[in-house]
């Protein structure tokens, strides 16, 4: 079972979501780039969730 923790958004005709696992471990995908494959970001409390991934 999954429980949202972040925001899932749509962007310039692509998908693109960030999420959080249990263990506070944030990732990221941008569909058009990264395809199926998520990007570590690092660890909820060092990161600042508040910045787009995209710049």
């Amino acid at each position: 079972m999954y429980c949202l923790s972040g925001v899932i958004y749509y962007g310039t005709a692509h998908f693109t979501a960030r999420y959080v696992d249990r263990t506070g471990t944030v990732w990221f995908n941008d569909g058009f780039i990264h395809g199926r494959t998520s990007n570590k970001e690092g660890n909820i409390a060092y990161l600042d969730m508040k910045m787009s991934t995209d710049g």
